[in-house]
């Protein structure tokens, strides 16, 4: 008897994949109702937290056009598509211990190198004889694997590089961010945003297009002056003869006053401090300012999302150890859980998301690109059912009969889910498919894992296909 070809084709599918376990899923009841009263569709369930690609508004692209409208614009969209690369390939500064291990890990791959093994009973006298070859190979190794953090100085022509630049992606990054506290948190009305490392002031009027009737006090805080007139002059259409608007205040240094804010915002600035101490103070500050909730976004390189979840731990940890219930507080996102990252256990690989955006215009050339990026958001209370919700940390895979979710889930782990209809239900199935990379799943996972063979979900695929089929006739007729 002949195997079917799709068949085999499937099981070599299931194979490749990481786990041999079907984890066992309850769906949200008022979801499933919501849907089935056609309140609501499986492609707008509420997990879903993607947004069209943005588009920086009108104002903001005119007075660009504006502030820009006497410079060398070829030159700066040039030397933007080179800082970018550069910011791509950025890392943090070593610290000490960091430091430390480097050089022990250079030493020995330098004594590697130059063909001396530890594990002989001559290690000493070889290394002895061989110092001088090793000692050059070491500096040899260490110029060229030690990352040198320069400081990034925000003159005039660097900020106006950064404004045709960045403004587009980071846009569009932080909308995506703010979407996700709008969406779910439907009675969040800020009153007040504190932004650090401010720049262009992009985080601000990524505000404005969520809470622009609540919002009545924007505190900017950038090192770089020239950063700050060029964020002013935005506000005034390209303009700094003309007043700062009411509410709106600039500062280059961080106030001693610790005022409370209702939404605190660092995005892409942790690179800029010197250390890991002066990043830890520096959110910590902002910790102590913060409201209700703190953002913190950084590229989403492995750099970048190491930085954010160094921020994660120093505060989930403060917050393990309060005694205070006013100062207990929870992940809001990405995690369903406020435990240690399985990502860095897993694998070293970063958990980061992407966003498109729409690039700014300034050749007349309109284009869609992308952006990723790591983010956290703490929330200062305690956390809702809805936030134990498992997410989408890597894209869905999508196979005739089945969707595979990779997802984060509530007991702080990484699971791969198969979704069908015919073992989950319809709309499950359909919810799964239409969700993407970044999106909440509106389900429970039992830690409770049941074992089965690739026949058994071979058999599930193809009664889904059976039913699949089934529907697409019922609708042709």
């Amino acid at each position: 008897m002949m195997t079917c070809f799709r068949c085999t084709m499937r099981k070599s599918q299931i194979r490749w994949m990481s786990t041999k376990v079907k984890t066992i899923t309850e769906f949200s009841l008022d979801v499933q109702k919501n849907i089935e009263n056609e309140n609501t569709t499986p492609k707008t369930h509420p997990g879903i937290l993607r947004i069209l690609p943005p588009e920086v508004p009108e104002d903001l692209f005119k007075a660009i056009r504006f502030i820009t409208r006497d410079k060398p614009v070829k030159n700066l969209i040039k030397d933007g598509i080179e800082f970018t690369k550069y910011l791509e390939g950025r890392h943090p500064p070593l610290d000490t211990e960091a430091y430390k291990d480097h050089v022990e890990k250079v030493t020995k791959k330098a004594i590697r190198q130059c063909g001396v093994r530890e594990d002989t009973e001559d290690y000493e006298e070889n290394f002895y004889k061989n110092r001088n070859a090793i000692n050059k190979k070491f500096n040899e190794l260490l110029r060229k694997q030690t990352y040198h953090w320069k400081s990034i100085n925000y003159n005039q022509y660097m900020s106006l590089i950064y404004l045709v630049s960045r403004t587009a992606p980071e846009y569009a990054v932080i909308c995506r961010v703010f979407n996700e506290i709008f969406s779910r948190d439907k009675t969040f009305q800020p009153k007040s945003l504190f932004d650090f490392g401010s720049g262009v002031g992009t985080v601000s009027w990524a505000a404005k297009r969520y809470w622009k009737n609540s919002l009545k006090e924007f505190f900017c805080v950038d090192s770089s002056s020239h950063m700050n007139d060029i964020a002013q002059a935005l506000l005034q259409d390209g303009k700094l003869n003309l007043e700062i608007p009411k509410g709106v205040f600039f500062r280059q240094f961080l106030p001693s006053k610790n005022e409370l804010y209702d939404l605190v915002v660092t995005a892409y600035t942790l690179f800029e401090l010197p250390s890991k101490q002066a990043r830890l103070e520096a959110v910590l500050n902002l910790w102590s300012k913060t409201g209700k909730y703190l953002v913190i976004v950084e590229r989403g390189s492995n750099a970048g999302f190491k930085l954010v979840n160094e921020a994660r731990d120093f505060l989930r940890f403060r917050n393990e150890s309060s005694a205070v219930p006013s100062l207990k507080a929870h992940i809001f996102a990405p995690c369903p859980h406020d435990l240690e990252c399985p990502r860095l256990m897993e694998d070293n690989t970063p958990c980061n998301f992407m966003v498109n955006y729409k690039v700014l215009a300034m050749d007349n050339k309109e284009r869609i690109s992308g952006e990723r990026f790591s983010y956290v958001i703490f929330k200062k209370g305690e956390r809702e059912d809805f936030n134990q919700w498992p997410r989408i940390v890597r894209p869905v895979i999508k196979r005739s009969g089945h969707s595979i979710c990779r997802v984060c889930t509530a007991e702080g782990k990484l699971k791969e889910v198969i979704f069908t209809a015919a073992k989950h239900g319809k709309i499950p199935y359909l919810c799964a498919r239409n969700s993407r990379w970044g999106d909440i799943l509106p389900v429970k996972l039992d830690e409770k894992e049941a074992i089965v063979d690739d026949k058994e979900i071979i058999k599930d695929i193809k009664d889904s296909d059976s039913e699949n089929e089934d529907d697409e006739h019922e609708r042709k007729r």
